[in-house]
């Protein structure tokens, strides 16, 4: 996940509201080592651009690569397996509305490929405009053209167990108010 401190070099601001160890840089509170949150899907287009700069090889991953990437080759509810009981060391999720928040950058196990908070933490914005999902199986599916809604997956910090399952995804409007458990990763494409 793109960390706050990652956004404040790149836009010299913090948008965050999950801000626990509290930094100071220029006049700016972040805290270094969790994920910038309160993002819309515009601002993490806007920060990918200003990224793009640095590295030509970063993007959003489409919600196929994302889902490919979460399971680490796994068919399971989550990717540590099926039961609830160790989801707590796999994903931070299930906070109260009101006084919980994000936590440190992989501050809990990896999935079998090495990725951190595929689960929980935050919901990311992925490239894929939101539709229903096909009734048959593809591969790589491309998404719609014409929804304007787009993709998140991944769920978050306040969200229930259910709502980290590998297979939840979620849609919403690009712009306007950006939530404290909307975030973003970006992929990169290896040559």
């Amino acid at each position: 996940e793109l960390t706050q401190l990652q956004y404040f070099l790149l836009r010299g601001n913090n948008p965050s509201s999950n801000i626990i160890d509290v930094r100071e840089l220029n006049g700016v509170k972040i805290d270094i080592n969790r994920p910038v949150d309160s993002l819309s899907h515009n601002y993490s287009i806007e920060v990918l651009k200003l990224y793009k700069k640095y590295d030509p090889s970063v993007r959003l991953a489409t919600e196929a690569e994302w889902e490919n990437g979460a399971r680490a080759g796994v068919e399971t509810v989550y990717y540590h397996g099926n039961n609830v009981e160790y989801l707590a060391e796999n994903a931070v999720y299930g906070r109260d509305w009101n006084t919980g928040s994000t936590e440190i950058i992989a501050s809990r196990k990896p999935n079998k490929w090495g990725l951190y908070d595929m689960s929980g933490n935050l919901w990311e914005w992925l490239s894929d405009r939101y539709a229903s999902c096909s009734n048959t199986s593809v591969n790589d599916p491309q998404g719609t053209e014409t929804s304007s809604n787009r993709v998140m997956r991944g769920g978050s910090w306040n969200g229930f167990a259910g709502l980290v399952r590998l297979s939840i995804r979620a849609g919403y409007r690009p712009w306007g108010t950006s939530y404290h458990f909307f975030g973003v990763r970006f992929a990169r494409d290896i040559p």
